[in-house]
C-alpha cells in the first residue's frame, strides 16, 4: 500500500525504475522459457506458474489493504493497479478502481474519517496486504497438508496449489522486509517499512 502525498501520483513516475522492473521481469520470463524448454520436468513449470500467478496476487494485495482500510472506518478513494497509462477505469463495491497498462505494482489511497492516521489502524492496513498473501499461502498448507504441499512431485494439479502458495508465501514476505523507493521528490516506502513508519505514532492525513 502507498499512501501519495497529496496532488501526487506514485504510478505515474520515476520511468527510469520502471523500464529497469520491466526490463528484469522480461530477462526473468525469458530465462524461465529457456529453463523449461530445456528437459521435460515437469517441476520445472513452478517458477512460470509464479509468474503467471502475479497478477492475481497483486489484485488479492491491494484488495487486502482496501478491505482493512474500510473494516477500521477508513475511506477508500481509490485502487490503482498497474502503471503507466490509464486503461480502464471501474468501480467495485463503492471504490474507483483504475487499470494501468502494466500490472506490475499497484496501491490503495485511504483516509481516516476523522483526518488522524493513528498507530495501530495504519499500521494493520498496511499488514493486511501482505498478511492476506501469507494467509493464502498458510491456508492452502492445511487444506493439502505440509506432506504435499511441501513434497517435490511430478502431479501437475498439486504442481498449481504448491507453486501459487509458494509465489503468495514469497509476496508477503517480500513486502514486509522494509525499504522504500523514490518517486521524485517523494520517499515510497513499502509496507514493511510503512508498518514501521506507523508505529511511530498518529498524522494527519488529508486534503
Amino acid at each position: 500500500m502507498y499512501q501519495p502525498p497529496r496532488n501526487s501520483d506514485p504510478s505515474s513516475g520515476g520511468p527510469a525504475e520502471r523500464w529497469i522492473v520491466i526490463g528484469f521481469a522480461a530477462f526473468l520470463t525469458f530465462a524461465f522459457a529457456m529453463e523449461i524448454a530445456d528437459g521435460d520436468d515437469p517441476a520445472k513449470l513452478a517458477i512460470p506458474l509464479m509468474v503467471l500467478f502475479w497478477i492475481p496476487l497483486l489484485v488479492l494485495h491491494e484488495a487486502g489493504h482496501a478491505m482493512a482500510a474500510r473494516a477500521l472506518g477508513w475511506r477508500v478513494e481509490r485502487i490503482v493497479l498497474g502503471f503507466g497509462a490509464p486503461w480502464r477505469k471501474l468501480r467495485v463495491a463503492g471504490i474507483d478502481v483504475e487499470l494501468r497498462r502494466l500490472p506490475l505494482e499497484g496501491f490503495v489511497e485511504t483516509v481516516p474519517n476523522d483526518g488522524i492516521a493513528r498507530p495501530l489502524p495504519h499500521a494493520a492496513i498496511y499488514f493486511a496486504g501482505p498478511g492476506i498473501e501469507l494467509g493464502l499461502a498458510v491456508a492452502l498448507l492445511l487444506a493439502f497438508g505440509p506432506e504435499r504441499m511441501l513434497a517435490l512431485g511430478d502431479e501437475p494439479s498439486l504442481l498449481v496449489w504448491q507453486s501459487l502458495a509458494l509465489a503468495a508465501a514469497l509476496g508477503g514476505v517480500l513486502n514486509l522486509i522494509p525499504h522504500s523507493t523514490f518517486e521524485g521528490e517523494h520517499e515510497v516506502p513499502n509496507d514493511g517499512l510503512g508498518i514501521l513508519l506507523a508505529l511511530q505514532g498518529p498524522r494527519r492525513i488529508g486534503r
